[in-house]
C-alpha cells in the first residue's frame, strides 16, 4: 500500500526491529518506521519511475508461500501470476479468479453478447492473513483499494434495469461492488474509495448475481463469503452446502487456491 509514493505497508519475513536499515541494492534502501505483527510501515528512499525500475529489476514474483521449488523462471511467473487484463501496478497478489480468462476468452464471451466491465482493484496484505478473532469481533477485514469507472457503474444499472444478470469475478471484486452499492445505484460519476468490508452469512447483496472464484484455503474471508453467497442464493445452510462442493471438487482432482481450478455460482 503506497502513501505518498515513499511510505508503504509491508510483510515482514525475518527479525527487524523499527529503525533498521535494509539494502537492497546500493541505490534503493528500506528503513523500519512501525512495527505491528507480521506487517511493518517502511520508507523508501526513491520514488516514482526510478522506485518502479529497481522494484522491477530487482524484486520477485510474490507468489503463495504453499508453492515451493516451482519450475517456472521469474520471467514466466510475472506472466503465469498475472491476469490478461490488469493495467496498474499496487496489489500485494494477484486477483486469481481473473487469471482463468485468456483474450481470446474474453472475447468469445463478448462475441456472444456479455458485456465486459472492468474496475481496479489493489489487494490488500490482509488476502495472506486467516481471520482472526478481531474481525470476527469488529466484523471488518483488512482495507483495500478500489476504483470503479464511470463505464462500469452506468453497465452496472444498465443491467439491473434490464433485469440480466451482473457475475463477479472474484471475492475482492465483490468487496469493492457491494461496498459501493449504494453509491453505483444512484452515483453518475467515477467512484473511489476503500473498503474493509466482511461479508458472513446474513449478508444482502444489492449488487452481484454470480460469482466465479477459485477453491480457497480453510478457515479465510473468502470461504466465509462464498458461504454468505450460496446462502443468499438460497442454500439453507452455506456452510454444509460449500464444503459438499469442495467435496466433490477434490473427488474430481480438480486443482485448488491460486494456481487452481474455480467454480462459478449462480
Amino acid at each position: 500500500m503506497e502513501e505518498n509514493g515513499i511510505f508503504w505497508q509491508v510483510l515482514i519475513g525475518g527479525k527487524v526491529s523499527a529503525g533498521d536499515e535494509i539494502s537492497f541494492s546500493e541505490s534503493l534502501l528500506c528503513y523500519i518506521v512501525e512495527l505491528f505483527g507480521k506487517e511493518a510501515k517502511v520508507k523508501f528512499n526513491s520514488s516514482g519511475a526510478n522506485f518502479w525500475c529497481q522494484v522491477n529489476k530487482l524484486g520477485k514474483t510474490p507468489i503463495p508461500p504453499y508453492i515451493k521449488n516451482t519450475p517456472l523462471s521469474e520471467k514466466s511467473l510475472r506472466r503465469e501470476y498475472q491476469t490478461v487484463y490488469a493495467k496498474l501496478p499496487g496489489s500485494a497478489a494477484a486477483p486469481t479468479a481473473g487469471l482463468h480468462f485468456s483474450k481470446k476468452l474474453i472475447g468469445e464471451l463478448e462475441h456472444q453478447g456479455v458485456e465486459i466491465a472492468t474496475i481496479n482493484l489493489a489487494v490488500g496484505l490482509g488476502t495472506f492473513a486467516p481471520v482472526s478473532e478481531e474481525n470476527i469481533r469488529r466484523k471488518k477485514l483488512h482495507r483495500e483499494k478500489f476504483q470503479i469507472p464511470y463505464s462500469t457503474v452506468k453497465k452496472i444499472n444498465k443491467t439491473k434495469k434490464a433485469g440480466s444478470k451482473i457475475i463477479a469475478v472474484g471475492t475482492t471484486t465483490v468487496r469493492a461492488l457491494e461496498s459501493a452499492s449504494q453509491k453505483i445505484l444512484s452515483c453518475k460519476k467515477e467512484i473511489s474509495g476503500s473498503t474493509d468490508l466482511f461479508i458472513q452469512p446474513g449478508f444482502e447483496f444489492k449488487i452481484i448475481d454470480g460469482l466465479i472464484t477459485n477453491f480457497h484455503l480453510p478457515r479465510s474471508s473468502l470461504m466465509i463469503l462464498v458461504t454468505a453467497f450460496l446462502q443468499f442464493r438460497g442454500e439453507k445452510d452455506g456452510r454444509k452446502k460449500l464444503l459438499e462442493l469442495y467435496k466433490i471438487a477434490s473427488e474430481k482432482k480438480y486443482r485448488f487456491y491460486s494456481f487452481g481450478d474455480a467454480m462459478m455460482i449462480l
